[in-house]
């Protein structure tokens, strides 16, 4: 089980169903320095925790607050409080929808918190459940209506290349170090 919310880290011992490298039930990297370079924000489910050593090296310093389970409306609910709290930095990364059905409401409340930030980047979901369908395709009309969001197609880059995935068919493996959506 997880603590209060995003951001809490729990250490979990490796074991056959729990792949070596998904050895956490969730992360909270915060920003190493704060700087005036750009400040990134990444939330998300256990697919962005799998991937997010990945991540931290193509985005440098960055936040990420992922978590296994992780909805949208918890998403939505943590950055409408950091919002109250102050600005979202200059590029967020979302990915969340593999837990189950994303409804239009909670992504106008995501994307509505980040109001101001100049880059939105919305990654869609490859899970092999009913909802990956009516979520990529909300996600898409999302990134249409939210300028400046931006749709990433972790769907389209990922579908035809099952060697990346690892034990569970959505969470990146081993095999998908260094892949990123287009």
């Amino acid at each position: 089980a997880l603590g209060t919310g995003l951001g809490v880290a729990v250490a979990m011992a490796p074991s056959a169903e729990r792949p070596e490298y998904l050895a956490t039930e969730a992360i909270h990297v915060p920003i190493a320095a704060q700087s005036k370079a750009r400040r990134v924000i990444a939330l998300g489910d256990s697919v962005m925790l799998g991937s997010a050593d990945t991540l931290q090296a193509a985005a440098g310093p960055l936040q990420i607050d992922a978590a296994v389970g992780m909805q949208a409306a918890e998403v939505g609910a943590w950055l409408t409080e950091q919002r109250a709290a102050g600005p979202l930095g200059d590029v967020a990364i979302i990915h969340v929808g593999n837990n189950g059905p994303v409804t239009e409401q909670q992504i106008d409340e995501l994307l509505g918190a980040l109001d101001g930030v100049p880059r939105v980047l919305l990654i869609n979901v490859k899970v092999p459940r009913f909802w990956e369908g009516p979520n990529n395709a909300l996600f898409a009309a999302a990134a249409g209506r939210y300028p400046p969001s931006e749709l990433l197609a972790w769907y389209g880059a990922s579908h035809p290349r099952p060697r990346l995935f690892g034990v569970v068919a959505s969470i990146p493996g081993p095999g998908a170090q260094g892949a990123t959506p287009p």
